[in-house]
């Protein structure tokens, strides 16, 4: 999914979702519900870029971290994403006999990756 406002009402629903079933079950008192739904409202406004929720989306559960359930699937998804694309980079590189540039390429994806947890 990378249209950002498509992406952010998919996060949101699914943190809803959580909500629900936490507070059904009583595993969630609403005091906690509110906190989260503030949060998620702050952390994700309407305007948002991709880059930005991208950056946003895995630290949602640092805060609350019932919200992994919804968190984790999302980043998964695009770390494959993101993985695939600088694999691809990478071999056409190393292909073209640009090792330096291949090497450069491959620190900066480390780099990213640990970013982003």
């Amino acid at each position: 999914m990378d249209n950002p406002a498509q992406l952010r009402e998919y996060v949101q629903k699914a943190i809803v979702d959580i909500i629900t079933e936490k507070l059904e079950k009583g595993t969630m008192n609403d005091e906690r519900a509110k906190q989260i739904a503030k949060y998620v409202l702050d952390m994700l406004p309407d305007d948002i870029s991709y880059p930005k929720l991208m950056a946003v989306i895995p630290k949602l559960d640092d805060e609350f971290t019932e919200l992994s359930a919804a968190v984790v699937p999302i980043m998964s998804d695009y770390e494959k994403k993101v993985k695939q694309a600088v694999d691809g980079q990478i071999h056409k590189l190393i292909e073209a006999g640009k090792l330096d540039e291949a090497l450069s390429l491959t620190k900066k994806a480390i780099a990213y990756d640990k970013n982003l947890t």
